[in-house]
């Protein structure tokens, strides 16, 4: 006869099992990259984003397992359904066609920075970007901005990425560098902590932009979760906690 201490283990792994899918059946698999601090994968609670994102997720019941990797290779897993989202992205045409965006999570300002020594008189009041034509300008290869400024008929150079663009600029061999405000200061002041005072940006931002979270347009059982997302955000956004994060990495409220 089976002793009792055997029933109970038995029950024991029975309900664990339960418990086990059930954490699993609400747990989403979401791919984004290093960007920091919006998202990064090198400080407890992974970037101001995401842990905006997870601290939503968490009032609808869900739990979020990020996966970091290039970011094209982010839309193209969720293309194909291989992820159940992705973060933070604005919106372009191309991706209108094959994804739905969240509400806006955050926002990304891009504006010129620029060597203070470079410039005493800085051009702060510029209107159209035709104003700036007497300067060079350096920006990462692959950036969307490189076609605007160029359409403009600005001197446009490519730098291979962020880093040696700000290099570029700290050496004076460019006017300006277009780059998201935030991640380039924290850029700056990683790679040149005896520098940051040396640098400066433009008042007025060439682009600004609104950060969501996407998943793939055929995803009907994603577009509920989506609008559950939308109102938990909308309500976590009111809250002390919401406040405590940004103030955490230092954003802006």
């Amino acid at each position: 006869m089976p002793s009792p201490l055997k029933y109970v283990l038995y029950l024991s792994c029975i309900l664990f099992s339960c418990f086990s899918f059930a954490i699993d059946r609400n747990a989403i698999t979401i791919a984004t990259g290093e960007w920091k601090p919006y998202v990064t994968d090198t400080v407890e609670g992974k970037g101001y984003v995401t842990e905006i994102i997870t601290e939503t997720l968490s009032k609808i019941g869900i739990k979020p397992i990020y996966k970091f990797m290039p970011w094209r290779r982010c839309e193209a897993l969720l293309r194909y359904s291989k992820v159940k989202a992705i973060f933070p992205y604005g919106h372009t045409k191309k991706r209108d066609r094959y994804y739905t965006y969240s509400a806006p999570v955050a926002e990304s300002k891009n504006v010129f920075f620029y060597l203070k020594k470079k410039h005493n008189q800085p051009p702060h009041q510029w209107q159209k970007l035709s104003d700036l034509s007497q300067y060079t300008f350096i920006i990462p290869n692959g950036y969307a901005d490189e076609k605007t400024l160029r359409n403009a008929g600005l001197n446009v150079k490519l730098a291979k990425d962020e880093k040696e663009a700000v290099r570029e600029i700290k050496k004076g061999n460019f006017d300006f560098l277009p780059l998201a405000e935030l991640v380039t200061w924290e850029l700056i002041k990683n790679e040149f902590p005896n520098d940051v005072g040396q640098f400066a940006s433009l008042k007025k931002p060439l682009s600004s932009r609104k950060l969501h979270l996407l998943i793939n347009k055929n995803d009907h059982r994603g577009k509920e979760m989506l609008d559950d997302f939308n109102r938990a955000l909308s309500e976590f956004k009111q809250t002390p906690r919401y406040t405590e994060i940004l103030q955490k990495y230092n954003i802006p409220l």
